[in-house]
């Protein structure tokens, strides 16, 4: 039986509305990915208070996939200023959301900082699950942004007030293939839980809005002095957890090198053709490259070494002896080389590793034969608002780019569905008989949706057919290029294999 998870502010809890929520995040969302992984799932505690800290790179959506995919129903801790925004406010607060209100944005009237973390230490006192994106902000760099304090802060203040509680912060990576596009692949990494311990006693320096002044102030200033350290030391830690389990690059050049690297050593000879690795064996290499070859784990500085273009000392990896460093000068070498090249030819690794042969490519087509029929009719009732949720996005920031497509499919969608259903409904109804007209114009609505979830699988293996046989060609017309490419990734996985000790295949 599911676990009923308590809501801020001693709110009898509405498993209803939660699972109700959850599973329009797993629809929408299982719509937009077409793989959603999660390893290491079992380091989130099954019960008790928890908070979970994540990477925010893709605005919106890195909530609803939360909300959707996480083995428990979190409770998001977001600015006050996300409610302004009318078509997600109801979201928001149907969730159970705890509002942060910030000084900056002119709230006082509603409420105060006290009042946020005097709720969310509340919910964590009930055994909840509170989710936090300590970076403060959606953005698009390649690397974490340096933590707010509000995690460590709020850790303290719920021990300090309920405990000894036990908190467990986790650690959780959100891995996007390519976070912009439709129909790509997402991993969930959980990191060991941190524990920070009750911290100060609560007084004055534990409360979020303490009054400095007055006869004893010098010696409260001094008291919060001492707290605010603490409090960046185990922000510190905090970040270096996250940092171990997310996206974390200098730059985007470093970013493709180690997933490049990691799909060397995730892929798997005899494997299908044509088909990439996991998703989730690429996450999970991808660290123990960022380990091996940019020092992602030498001290406080790790989270600055993770770049291929970082400078000799860091970029030889702090701590390893000259032969250590010297492979792994080599293998990033290698790497860049061939990730030029691939990108130039705009192809993937697997499909110079292991292109599908005609064979092949025949017996996918014609795998494709049966779901044609139902793929046309999500094509005709979709595509449309597709190419337009597609046009507008490009307009927005990077990071924000899915989240217009996904709130706006919510509206665009069931509106161009009912305009189908009323547009076929009278064409029915004057060329066979109003009989006709009603039932058409209400079947309409439930085929647009299921026909569109019903095509999905054969439109990503028509996708993939298409990448297949656009490899194939290329490799076929420019021999020279196909010769370049293997030898190039030869080099790359030797070099891999040196530095790891095993074969890269």
């Amino acid at each position: 039986m599911a676990r009923v998870e308590p809501r801020p502010g001693g709110a009898r809890p509405r498993p209803r509305t939660d699972a109700f929520l959850r599973g329009l995040a797993r629809f929408v969302l299982g719509m937009l990915f077409r793989e959603v992984e999660l390893v290491g799932a079992e380091r989130l505690p099954a019960s008790g208070p928890v908070i979970v800290i994540a990477n925010h790179s893709n605005s919106i959506v890195d909530g609803g996939i939360l909300l959707g995919f996480l083995p428990r129903i979190p409770r998001f801790l977001a600015a006050s200023t996300v409610w302004e925004y009318k078509p997600i406010a109801p979201f928001m607060t149907a969730s159970g959301s705890v509002k942060v209100y910030r000084q900056q944005d002119g709230r006082a009237h509603e409420g105060s900082l006290k009042d946020s973390f005097t709720e969310a230490a509340a919910l964590l006192a009930d055994g909840g699950v509170l989710a936090i994106f300590p970076e403060g902000r959606t953005h698009d760099t390649p690397a974490l942004l340096p933590f707010k304090t509000g995690t460590a802060r709020i850790a303290q203040f719920t021990e300090a007030r309920h405990g000894p509680l036990d908190l467990a912060v986790v650690p959780v990576g959100i891995d996007y293939e390519v976070k912009n596009l439709f129909r790509t692949r997402v991993c969930f990494t959980f990191g060991a839980p941190v524990r920070l311990g009750a911290g100060a006693a609560a007084g004055p320096a534990a409360d979020p809005e303490a009054d400095l002044r007055g006869d004893q102030g010098a010696e409260k200033r001094r008291d919060a002095g001492v707290l605010n350290r603490a409090m960046r030391a185990a922000t510190g830690r905090l970040q270096r957890a996250l940092s171990a389990v997310a996206p974390d690059f200098t730059n985007k050049g470093a970013a493709r090198t180690i997933t490049l690297a990691a799909e060397i050593l995730a892929f798997e000879p005899g494997g299908r053709p044509g088909r990439p690795p996991a998703f989730s064996r690429i996450v999970t290499r991808r660290h123990a490259v960022e380990a091996a070859l940019l020092g992602a784990e030498a001290g406080p500085e790790g989270t600055q070494a993770n770049g291929a273009g970082a400078d000799g000392a860091r970029a030889n990896g702090a701590g390893a002896d000259g032969a250590e460093a010297d492979g792994a000068g080599a293998a990033r070498a290698a790497l860049d080389a061939y990730a030029q090249v691939l990108a130039e030819a705009s192809l993937a690794d697997h499909e110079v590793a292991a292109p599908p042969d005609p064979a092949a490519l025949m017996r996918s087509a014609l795998a494709l034969l049966p779901g044609l029929p139902v793929a046309l009719t999500a094509l005709v009732f979709c595509l449309p608002q597709a190419l337009l949720l597609r046009a507008v996005s490009r307009s927005k920031p990077r990071d924000r780019q899915l989240t217009w497509i996904t709130f706006g499919g919510l509206v665009v969608y069931p509106l161009t569905w009912l305009l189908w259903a009323i547009v076929l409904g009278l064409s029915a109804g004057i060329a066979f008989g109003a009989g006709w007209g009603w039932a058409v114009a209400g079947a309409v609505p439930v085929l647009a949706p299921v026909s569109a979830w019903l095509a999905l699988p054969t439109l990503d293996r028509g996708w993939r057919i298409a990448r297949a046989l656009r490899a194939r060609r290329l490799l076929r017309r420019d021999q020279g290029l196909g010769r370049s490419l293997t030898a190039l990734r030869k080099r790359a996985a030797t070099a891999l294999g040196t530095v790891f000790g095993d074969g890269t295949g």
